[in-house]
């Protein structure tokens, strides 16, 4: 199992992307490393690779991680890269989680994604420690929901980008895995996260799927079935046949031997009469199993 730098399980560490004005990289900085002391993994612009479009960079973070961190201050909420990555989070139904550091002023300035969540309060009056720990507890509520909404975001991601091909639909344990998670969100539809509505019709679209390879599967097992039937009724016919045809020669051999033997008239007469025996058994015409017979017969007149 992959382990992080600090020996423990990777697949056991939240994963938070912060969205954060240029003016608080500071204080993003600040709560980044007090997060990764609490068994949670940081993505942030600064993980940004140099050259390639920043863009798609961002929604891969965001697309990855469990939960959306937003610093509210004056300056993150007229950011349009700020905003635009807030409406992704918000198209997705992740779990955000609204910090507030600078006091606003004008709540009329929000996005409408950070009036329901509960705010956490890490303004330089507030104590930090305290608001660190309320984050951690925010972030594992309920985690055991957070990793397979993120798998599935990138499932549907791909599948979205890949003209919705049926290569990239879920099978198996993945299907059953999408589920039973949509069962348990379903249940408390008002607590994020959510499926989003491509999520939906993904898993829709797999069980479909699976429910057609179900019945072309059973089909194709059905025309073996059938097909190894026939070649079974067949190889029995053609058994009786071959079983037959045997029979037939041994009472056209012990016939012959019956008039090879017409000197000694007992031995003629068992000969012909095992012939004709199996001649009758065959529903067989016994007329040269009978000459024997007769022949045996007149050349040893009693």
């Amino acid at each position: 199992m992959e382990k992080g730098v600090d020996g423990l399980s990777l697949q056991e560490r939240a994963t938070i992307f912060i969205s954060y004005a240029r003016e608080d990289s500071a204080f993003a900085l600040k709560i980044a490393e007090a997060l990764k002391s609490k068994n949670i993994l940081i993505r942030a612009d600064w993980d940004l690779i140099p050259g390639p479009d920043y863009e798609p960079q961002i929604r891969s973070y965001i697309l990855s991680s469990d939960a959306f961190l937003f610093v509210i201050s004056p300056d993150s909420v007229i950011s349009s890269a700020c905003q635009r990555e807030l409406e992704l989070a918000a198209e997705l139904k992740k779990r955000i989680l609204p910090v507030s550091y600078r006091y606003l002023g004008n709540d009329a300035l929000l996005h409408p994604a950070l009036h329901k969540p509960q705010w956490i309060l890490l303004a330089e009056d507030s104590d930090f420690n305290k608001g660190i720990e309320e984050l951690s507890n925010a972030t594992f509520t309920d985690f055991d929901l957070l990793p397979e909404h993120g798998r599935l975001l990138i499932a549907v991601d791909n599948w979205q980008q890949n003209s919705r091909d049926r290569s990239y639909l879920l099978r198996g344990n993945g299907l059953r895995h999408a589920e039973e998670w949509l069962s348990k969100v379903s249940g408390y539809p008002e607590k994020l996260p959510q499926p989003t509505p491509l999520i939906s019709a993904y898993i829709l679209a797999s069980q479909n799927a699976q429910s057609r390879n179900t019945r072309i599967t059973f089909g194709i097992f059905t025309a073996v079935i059938l097909v190894l039937a026939g070649l079974t009724i067949f190889a029995f016919r053609q058994r009786n046949i071959a079983i037959e045809k045997s029979k037939i020669a041994l009472a056209r051999q012990l016939a012959a031997q019956a008039l090879g033997h017409v000197d000694d008239l007992d031995r003629a007469l068992l000969l012909t009469l095992e012939a004709n025996r199996i001649a009758d058994e065959l529903k067989l015409t016994t007329v040269e199993f009978k000459s024997a017979l007769m022949t045996a017969l007149n050349l040893n007149p009693a």
